[in-house]
């Protein structure tokens, strides 16, 4: 069964509910597989992989292990795919300048 919205429906209500804020970083595993519509096998018994993402007005980040990158994630998302690693958290880098 398809889910019934689309990771950029989603994406997109998450971005109108950010009123003043310039972005969000989800840190949630279980939130983050929701919002993309994506499940892994990253942790037993759970459908969800280890990531964060940073959703700014106009980006959406996923950051994930390089060996999860696969062409079926990159194709489904259509966005911004990162490599996944505890010292590359770039919000300074995300964030709009002003």
């Amino acid at each position: 069964m398809p889910p019934i919205k689309s990771w950029e429906e989603k994406i997109a209500d998450l971005r109108d509910s950010l009123k003043d804020n310039d972005a969000i970083v989800l840190t949630a595993l279980d939130e983050i597989a929701w919002l993309f519509n994506l499940r892994g096998r990253d942790i037993p018994y759970n459908p969800v992989f280890r990531a964060y993402s940073i959703v700014t007005r106009d980006k959406a980040i996923l950051y994930i292990p390089i060996e999860k990158q696969t062409s079926e994630v990159k194709e489904h998302l259509k966005s911004e795919v990162r490599r996944f690693s505890e010292d590359n958290f770039e919000i300074k880098d995300t964030m709009p300048s002003g």
